[in-house]
């Protein structure tokens, strides 16, 4: 594979960077088709994902919509996530003292400190939101698609496809 062959003369340094920030960047597969990263966001993103890749402290002004307050955060920057139409950094909340969501679009002004954290031992961004999205009464659906749709809407389906069976000129998923 290309990547595989690009990586192996990348310097360490550059290469462990790239490991760090690629573990700890998740695209909701069920909406990866509409990211966008424009303007103020885009250069929240570059900015976040450089703190997380080298685990350096970030201080922010963040919005809380829902009391419509402007509030001062310390956080530990572990992840970026984009799910459902916004990007999202998955951090321990210093204020809060647990790990929280804070949207990009809220976050007013943000600034990355020289200043390291250790990440939480054993701490995986993927299975985190697993667990933070897992429903306690989950639904069962089961879809039957035309098989030559099927690979076009594949991504586009909002749920974690379990099994596929190909009936004939149909395509089966649960």
């Amino acid at each position: 594979e290309v990547s595989l062959k690009i990586r192996s003369v990348l310097p360490r340094e550059i290469r462990e960077y790239v490991d760090r920030l690629s573990e700890n960047t998740v695209l909701d597969p069920y909406w990866s088709h509409a990211v966008q990263t424009e303007g103020e966001e885009s250069g929240k993103w570059f900015k976040l994902s450089e703190a997380v890749a080298r685990s350096r402290k970030v201080i922010m002004e963040y919005f809380v919509e829902s009391r419509k307050e402007l509030t001062q955060r310390r956080v530990d920057p572990l992840g970026l996530v984009y799910y459902t139409d916004h990007w999202n950094l998955i951090a321990f909340d210093h204020l809060r003292e647990e790990i929280r969501n804070f949207r990009l679009d809220r976050i007013e002004e943000m600034f990355v400190l020289t200043e390291r954290f250790d990440r939480p031992d054993g701490f995986d961004l993927q299975a985190y939101l697993e667990q933070e999205g897992r429903r306690s009464d989950p639904i069962a659906v089961r879809l039957s698609i035309a098989s030559a749709l099927f690979p076009r809407m594949r991504s586009g389906i909002p749920a974690r496809i379990e099994e596929e069976k190909s009936m004939g000129d149909q395509v089966e998923v649960a």
